[in-house]
């Protein structure tokens, strides 16, 4: 998946419930073994993380201590615009949706997190890193 790339793909993982950060992480390590995987139970420890690391993909939870998601991803966008976030979250609200939108977000996950749908996003993501890192054919 990383032939001819130079750094591998990696992505951040910001859930504050530790049960949940936990099947996320196996599951994309089970799916996606190339991928360096990173992990915060927070928006700061995640924003921290984002600055030092600069993963391709976070995914991120709403609800959570100390800085939300809402706030990480406007961060993680201001300072880096193509990087590619996954929110997760329990609120099917119009005012999230409208955040999202305004922040640049287009992959909003429902909890209870369907992981097949999970998955299909990375892969989407993932072919997406892919094809805009191959040089153009002549």
């Amino acid at each position: 998946m990383n032939a001819g790339r130079s750094k591998k793909i990696s992505i951040l993982i910001v859930e504050d419930d530790r049960a949940a950060s936990d099947l996320i992480r196996r599951m994309i390590a089970m799916q996606f073994p190339e991928l360096i995987i990173y992990e915060a139970e927070d928006g700061v420890v995640g924003e921290e993380l984002f600055h030092r690391h600069t993963p391709d993909i976070v995914i991120t939870d709403v609800a959570m201590p100390y800085k939300d998601g809402i706030e990480m991803a406007k961060a993680v966008k201001s300072s880096r615009p193509g990087t590619r976030l996954i929110i997760i979250s329990a609120h099917n609200d119009l005012f999230y949706l409208e955040q999202f939108k305004e922040i640049g977000i287009h992959c909003y996950l429902l909890k209870p997190l369907d992981l097949n749908e999970l998955m299909t996003a990375l892969q989407e993501y993932l072919e997406e890193i892919i094809a805009a890192e191959k040089p153009p054919a002549r």
